[in-house]
């Protein structure tokens, strides 16, 4: 497959990693692998401070046995307290291990309640800090997690401004409140597909969210973000990767 998030192949099974310790990671990495992950998701930010390590992030990185590695550092849990210009500089240092896909959120350098600030110099910042990490080798993702449910219009909008700043992958998330906002996520979905131009993910949560988290790659997102085993802080939105795998095996047998 190759260190890479770009690679055309079709959704990736992502298993996103929020643990406390290398230890645990290299545990739900290797349960990842024997179920099949394409790719594995490291959520720095859970990590506690004295394990972000250079040798312990090669060893994490290490035992993905070639898989490539998303990463996400945001400004909450044991970054509470942090500077943006540190994490930034995390970010980096993560991307200089080998990371192939950086997660830099809408509002970095400004916070915004939808995740996407306009602020002209915290823009300015996230479009270098984007063309730093791109110089190091990796792709960037930038990601809006967006509170309550939004229009069609409303995400499509969100998305191309990701793409304006440079943007590898684009990742936004709402709420499915009921099947009505279900139905027009999913159609957002195709829309997306057809017309952004670049890879997405579009998720959502609520009550209604989790058929799209199965079904959104089958209809154009890039990726499934799931976990390989229920952890204690793992997101509970998120579907286990045995659930994908027979949710793809239905789907397919369908055909």
């Amino acid at each position: 497959m190759g260190n890479s998030f770009l690679t055309g192949d079709g959704p990736l099974k992502t298993v996103m990693i929020q643990v406390r310790t290398t230890k645990e990671a290299l545990a739900e990495i290797q349960s990842g692998l024997s179920q099949g992950a394409d790719a594995f998701g490291l959520q720095v930010e859970c990590l506690l401070g004295q394990e972000r390590t250079e040798a312990n992030l090669k060893k994490i990185f290490a035992a993905g046995a070639g898989k490539p590695f998303y990463v996400t550092d945001y400004c909450l849990d044991q970054n509470e307290g942090k500077s943006y210009d540190e994490i930034a500089e995390e970010l980096l240092f993560l991307a200089r291990m080998g990371a192939a896909l950086i997660d830099i959120p809408g509002d970095f350098y400004c916070k915004d309640p939808d995740q996407l600030t306009y602020d002209e110099n915290a823009v300015k910042k996230q479009l270098n800090l984007i063309d730093a990490i791109h110089k190091c080798g990796a792709q960037v993702l930038m990601s809006s997690h967006i509170g309550d449910f939004r229009t069609e219009d409303y995400v499509l909008g969100v998305a191309f401004e990701q793409k304006r700043r440079g943007a590898d992958i684009a990742k936004i998330v709402t709420f499915s409140h009921d099947d009505e906002q279900l139905s027009d996520n999913l159609k957002t979905v195709v829309r997306l597909k057809e017309t952004l131009g670049i890879p997405f993910l579009f998720l959502t949560s609520g009550e209604k969210g989790r058929l799209q988290r199965l079904a959104g790659p089958l209809l154009g997102c890039c990726m499934w973000l799931c976990v390989a085993f229920r952890a204690p802080i793992t997101t509970r939105a998120q579907p286990l990767l045995s659930e994908i795998n027979q949710f793809v095996d239905i789907m397919n047998s369908t055909k």
